[in-house]
């Protein structure tokens, strides 16, 4: 398991940089709706300020698949996706704590870095634009 510290300074360029992709990313696909990009944070901090009803962790041994969750058009979804190597007992207790669904995408283990954009894609492919 990797454990990734950024500076501030770090966090806010790289959080700008996936913003910009995710403009690009809109733009050329006709999207009309740009998906929120924030700046990495500690786990606590993040499930402290979340608002979103729908939180979905991504878990390559989940039983439950992206096809059984219950979606309503128009309901806001948050993916957890852990860091390579997974998510800690601890990490994964914590999601559980605050209401958060375990999910596979499927058989395989995907890269921390496919694993969001394999979830996003597969949410557009089932619920079209949420």
């Amino acid at each position: 398991r990797s454990q990734v510290k950024l500076s501030q300074d770090k966090a806010q360029q790289r959080s700008e940089r996936w913003q910009n992709i995710a403009i690009s990313a809109c733009e050329q696909s006709g999207r009309n709706h740009l998906p929120v990009i924030h700046v990495p944070q500690a786990l606590e901090s993040w499930l402290t300020q979340l608002s979103s009803p729908k939180r979905l962790m991504l878990h390559p041994q989940a039983t439950l698949s992206l096809s059984t969750i219950d979606y309503q058009q128009g309901e806001s979804v948050v993916f957890a996706v852990g860091p390579e190597g997974g998510f800690s007992e601890e990490e994964k207790n914590k999601l559980l704590r605050h209401q958060f669904i375990p999910l596979a995408l499927g058989p395989r283990i995907l890269r921390t870095e496919s694993a969001g954009l394999a979830a996003l894609a597969c949410a557009e492919l089932l619920w079209g634009d949420f």
